[in-house]
C-alpha cells in the first residue's frame, strides 16, 4: 500500500515555481493555479487527499497513483514556505522522480531548477550584474555572472 508524502520544499514564489516546472518537462496549460485563500485538491493513490495551491493531475504525470500539489505555507499574506504533496510510489519514477525531494533523489532536479531560476530572477531584479552563461552539467547547475 502506498502513502502520500508531505514535505517541506523552500519554495516560496509561485512564479518561479511554474516556470521551474515548465522546465522539468510539464507544459504551462498542464498546471493549475489556485488562489492562496482558495486551494484546490489533488487525490492520491486509494483516494487520499489534500490541499494545495499549485497542482499537476496524474494524467499529466504518466504512469502516477496521484496528483502532485503544492501547497503554500502564508504569514500574514505573505508566502513563507511551501509543502509538497505526492505518492510515495511516483517519487521513484517518471516526472515524479524530478519533484521528489526525498533521502533516495537528495533535493530533487526541480529544487534545484527553482534555486536557478530564482538567482537568475535576482540578478535581472538588481540590475547590476550581467549573465555570462547558464549551464547544467550532469547534476550541477553552473551561473557565471559579472557586475556591470
Amino acid at each position: 500500500m502506498s502513502e502520500m508524502i508531505n514535505c517541506d520544499i523552500n519554495i516560496i514564489d509561485r512564479e518561479i515555481l511554474i516556470e521551474s516546472l515548465e522546465e522539468i518537462g510539464i507544459p504551462r496549460n498542464k498546471i493549475e493555479i489556485f488562489e492562496i485563500d482558495n486551494a484546490g485538491e489533488i487525490i492520491g493513490y486509494g483516494s487520499r487527499r489534500a490541499k494545495a495551491h499549485v497542482i499537476v493531475r496524474r494524467n499529466t504525470l504518466g504512469t502516477s497513483y496521484g496528483d502532485v500539489g503544492f501547497e503554500f505555507i502564508v504569514e500574514n499574506n505573505k508566502i513563507t514556505g511551501c509543502k509538497i504533496h505526492l505518492d510515495h510510489a511516483d517519487a521513484h519514477h517518471g516526472i515524479c522522480n524530478k519533484i521528489a525531494p526525498t533521502k533516495i533523489h537528495g533535493s530533487g532536479e526541480l529544487a534545484k531548477i527553482y534555486a536557478k531560476n530564482s538567482i537568475l530572477k535576482e540578478i535581472k531584479r538588481r540590475g547590476a550584474f550581467r549573465l555570462l552563461s547558464n549551464t547544467k552539467d550532469k547534476d550541477k547547475i553552473k551561473i557565471k555572472v559579472s557586475v556591470q
